[in-house]
């Protein structure tokens, strides 16, 4: 999915069809990261020229790992801040002033 190409700075062809999908690949693609192949404009033409648009542009390369170092730039691993905030729920009694 689109958190695991930040996460490893790849960049992305995303073909939206569900829900967030556009939205995420909207972001992606204003950022510089990815390109968004709508599903009726799919054929061997329109996917084609994207790949080797993505694929040989540097610029969607060099924007997909600026990404990913910001993205894996934080003060705790995702454990450990996962850690933190089960133990928060715990010491404040579930948290309920949270929901």
């Amino acid at each position: 999915g689109t958190q695991e190409a930040i996460f490893n700075g790849v960049p992305i062809i995303g073909i939206p069809i569900y829900a967030d999908q556009y939205n995420n690949l909207l972001q992606a693609q204003d950022i510089g990261f990815g390109k968004i192949l709508p599903y009726h404009d799919i054929n061997e033409s329109t996917l084609r020229h994207l790949v080797n648009d993505v694929i040989n542009n540097d610029y969607y390369r060099n924007k997909a790992k600026e990404v990913s170092r910001r993205f894996k730039d934080r003060p705790l691993s995702a454990l450990d801040t996962a850690m933190f905030w089960i133990e928060y729920v715990i010491r404040n009694r579930g948290a309920e002033f949270m929901k």
